[in-house]
């Protein structure tokens, strides 16, 4: 047991350092498939206390660089940076939030795969920790639908419709669930709005 919990200790300390390692300059895809492996590891961070601030940094940092977005082992790893923490989630989606006004078609079709991932498995850690889904799906997903409803520019529109486009093409009983629930209280406040391109939207 006491091996078990110095291993842990090892890969705890070991873990920042190779992610750190992969937003250098130099880093290659294998590093992020080496960070991959240990990722796991971040969960033993207490993401509410103010000293690894550093490390939350980090972590946002990932969301825009193309060794992860381009690597199905980068793309794993950020969804699985959403069920770290719940008072993560709100700071990795305004992350990525900031990207999709410059991010091309792949990169935002990218983003909706990690969206999507993030989003399914906090479902099914949900009765481990239910606050993970109920942030992804608040803080993120509802701010999406409602910055599509309410956003002036065509092409934002546009942007974030292809964020937003994996829950829209997963026909089933969980996402239409969703879907509904999200939508829902927006649309009702929207079709009541004094401005017309809200409503047209």
């Amino acid at each position: 047991h006491s091996n078990f919990s110095s291993k842990e200790l090892l890969i705890a300390q070991l873990a920042p350092l190779l992610l750190q390692r992969t937003l250098d300059a130099k880093a290659t895809k294998s590093d992020v498939i080496r960070f991959n492996k240990v990722r796991s590891a971040l969960e033993l961070f207490d993401f509410e206390d103010e000293c690894i601030s550093h490390l939350r940094s980090l972590i946002l940092r990932t969301v825009s660089r193309p060794l992860y977005l381009n690597s199905k082992e980068g793309v794993r790893t950020i969804a699985h940076f959403f069920q770290l923490d719940a008072s993560l989630v709100p700071n990795l989606h305004l992350a990525i939030k900031a990207q999709i006004p410059i991010s091309r078609k792949p990169v935002l079709q990218i983003y909706a795969d990690i969206y999507y991932r993030a989003w399914k498995l906090s479902c099914e850690n949900c009765n481990v920790n239910p606050l993970l889904q109920q942030s992804i799906e608040e803080n993120a997903l509802q701010d999406l639908m409602y910055a599509a409803i309410h956003i002036s520019s065509p092409q934002m529109f546009k942007n974030i419709r292809i964020v937003l486009s994996s829950f829209h093409s997963h026909k089933n009983q969980q996402t239409e669930s969703l879907l509904q629930r999200m939508y829902a209280p927006i649309l009702w406040r929207s079709l009541n709005a004094a401005n017309p391109i809200v409503r047209a939207n």
